[in-house]
């Protein structure tokens, strides 16, 4: 990666199911229980967590996709609390991601101490 190369998270979501917190992946089968409130808490705490650090230059929701609603147990945020809580997250003023500089390499700190120990004269060389 260059320097200038964003960092864009390219899939933060939660299912909208109990358990959510602890296995965010897992949309398998079974019979899960709807918890809307904790996909909303989840994406409420990523905003909290990433909104003013400046360490990212952006996200993407997973997803919209799907039908959505109070019994929905899926990703979609659509017709949930917890798509309110991104609207919400996108109208907050968001740190933009500082660049950060390279670490030195051996060979520049090598050269960089050969300088310094060198007499003037040795520098015009």
């Amino acid at each position: 990666m260059g320097e200038d190369d964003a960092v864009v998270l390219t899939e933060v979501g939660y299912p909208s199911r109990r358990g959510a917190a602890r296995a965010p992946w897992d949309d398998g089968p079974g019979a899960p229980v709807v918890d809307l409130e904790q996909q909303r808490v989840l994406v409420g705490a990523f905003c909290d967590a990433f909104a003013e650090r400046g360490v990212i230059e952006g996200f993407y929701a997973w997803n919209w996709f799907g039908v959505g609603g109070p019994r929905d147990t899926g990703f979609t945020l659509r017709g949930k609390p917890a798509g309110r809580a991104l609207e919400a997250c996108f109208e907050r003023p968001w740190e933009r991601a500082e660049r950060l500089e390279r670490p030195e390499s051996d060979e520049a700190r090598v050269e960089r101490a050969e300088r310094r120990s060198m007499s003037p004269t040795e520098e015009r060389g």
